[in-house]
């Protein structure tokens, strides 16, 4: 139906055009947001890598989008779900080991493909969308759900580095950050043992490498973070 209406619809300038393809894009979100979260939710309880990425992926860009399509996915989402807690946990160290090593991993547009990712990479990213929204109406409601910003601190040091130094640069500036304002318990939670032992680990990581072959700007860059 959307490529139908784009096809049949003429628009006088490019102008016109970009904005009857933006309405008709969060037309197609909200549908989606309203009618089609079981089917996302099968996917993500499905045990399959790349049916769990495309959902985790398709609901990152729902929240990407605009303010109020990010809330609405938050009323809805069901943050209880068993399977969330699955998907951030990451893939065995050997595996991704290798996989931060390779060379497909480099190129700053790999993650947009799922399945090119550990599903773990793509929960990630969706979390990170939702709070870089800077929406202040959501942000403690988000900071409160335990499956989101909580599991992604609880093995953050599994991470690449890129992603790491992403993950920590949110944290300071909504959880540390007195700006944020956060209060006081919530804080508290966010930065409790599993967090800081798994900064401990990122910081010890990082002095292993600097006595081996001296620090890299993305080592620098995440040291600075923390």
């Amino acid at each position: 139906c959307l490529l139908a209406d784009m096809v049949l619809f003429s628009p006088e300038n490019i102008t016109d055009a970009e904005s009857f393809i933006h309405l008709q894009l969060d037309g197609l979100a909200r549908n989606i947001i309203q009618h089609r979260m079981r089917a996302i939710y099968t996917h993500l309880s499905s045990g399959i890598r790349v049916r769990q990425n495309c959902a985790l992926a398709l609901c990152t860009s729902i929240v990407a989008r605009n303010r109020s399509l990010a809330f609405e996915l938050y009323r809805n989402f069901d943050f209880s779900m068993p399977s969330l807690n699955k998907l951030a946990v990451p893939r065995s160290v050997a595996r991704s080991q290798q996989y931060v090593s390779s060379n497909r991993l480099q190129k700053p547009w790999a993650w947009m493909d799922p399945s090119m990712l550990p599903t773990r990479h793509m929960f990630v990213h969706f979390v990170l969308t939702f709070l870089e929204g800077r929406d202040k109406t959501l942000l403690r409601p988000l900071l409160a759900q335990k499956a989101l910003l909580g599991n992604v601190m609880r093995h953050v040091a599994s991470d690449p580095r890129h992603l790491i130094c992403r993950t920590l640069r949110l944290f300071w500036k909504t959880v540390v950050c007195t700006e944020g304002r956060v209060p006081f318990r919530l804080r508290a939670a966010l930065c409790g043992d599993c967090s800081l032992e798994q900064l401990t680990v990122i910081c010890g990581s990082s002095n292993d490498r600097h006595a081996g072959s001296g620090k890299s700007e993305e080592q620098l860059e995440a040291r600075k973070e923390i």
